[in-house]
C-alpha cells in the first residue's frame, strides 16, 4: 500500500508540474514611480493653497535645475490634479531656463491640453521670458475659448514692447467679445505705463523698440 501511495503522489506531483509549466505566470504589476525628495517637497509646497511660493521658497528646496525639472514633471501630468498642475505651470515663470521655455511653448500650443493650463503656460512664458516670446503666445488669440483668449491678453499685458502694444490694438478691432476688448485696452495701458516707468529708471532695454510686428494669427475660430 505504501508503494502505491508513493507512486500516486509522484504522479500527482508530475501532473501538477506539467500543467503549471504550460500556464503563463501573471505579469507583475509595474513598480510605482519613485518620487525624488525634491519633487516631493515641491508637491508639498504647491499643495499649500493659502501660500503662493516665492523664489526664496524654491531656493530652499533645491537647485534651479532640480526644482524646475520637478515642476515640469508635475505640470506635465495633471492626473486629475488640474489645480496643482496649474500652480506648477505658473511657478515655472521663476525659472527662465531653455528647457522651461521649450516646455511652456509646447504646452500652450497643444490643443489637447486643458485650456486653463495653456493659459497659465502663456502667462508664465511672458513673465519669465519677456517680449521675445510674444509670437508664441499670439496664436491663442484665435481660440474660440474666451477665457483662453483672456489669458493670452493677460500674458501680453506683462510685456513692455511697442510691438506687444500695437498687436493688442490691432486685435481689439477683430475681437468679438466687447468685454474682452475692454481688457485689451487696459492691457495696452499697462504696457505703456510699465515701459514709461522702466524708461525713467533706466531699466528698459532699447532693443525692444526694434522688435518686429507680431504676426496676426487670423480671426477667432
Amino acid at each position: 500500500m505504501t508503494r502505491i501511495t508513493t507512486s500516486l503522489a509522484a504522479i500527482a506531483l508530475l501532473f501538477s508540474a506539467c500543467c503549471s509549466s504550460g500556464r503563463a505566470s501573471p505579469p507583475d504589476d509595474p513598480p510605482a514611480p519613485v518620487m525624488s525628495e525634491v519633487e516631493a517637497r515641491v508637491l508639498e509646497l504647491l499643495s499649500a493653497y493659502e501660500h503662493v511660493p516665492t523664489p526664496e521658497d524654491w531656493q530652499r528646496i533645491g537647485t534651479p535645475e532640480e526644482v524646475s525639472a520637478a515642476l515640469i514633471t508635475i505640470a506635465d501630468k495633471p492626473d486629475g490634479k488640474t489645480l496643482i498642475a496649474a500652480r506648477a505651470t505658473s511657478s515655472l515663470a521663476h525659472f527662465p531656463r531653455p528647457e522651461v521655455g521649450a516646455f511652456l511653448e509646447r504646452r500652450l500650443s497643444d490643443a489637447k491640453v486643458h485650456a486653463s493650463l495653456r493659459g497659465k503656460a502663456a502667462i508664465a512664458l511672458a513673465v519669465g521670458f519677456g517680449d521675445a516670446k510674444a509670437k508664441a503666445i499670439a496664436p491663442l488669440f484665435t481660440s474660440p475659448d474666451e477665457a483662453l483668449r483672456e489669458d493670452a491678453v493677460r500674458a501680453l499685458s506683462r510685456l513692455v514692447s511697442p510691438a506687444a502694444e500695437r498687436f493688442l490694438e490691432n486685435r481689439e478691432k477683430v475681437e468679438p467679445s466687447e468685454r474682452l476688448r475692454g481688457v485689451m485696452r487696459d492691457a495696452r495701458g499697462a504696457i505703456a505705463t510699465r515701459r514709461q516707468e522702466r524708461t525713467r529708471d533706466n531699466s528698459y532695454p532699447k532693443e525692444l523698440d526694434a522688435l518686429p510686428a507680431i504676426d496676426d494669427p487670423g480671426p477667432v475660430k
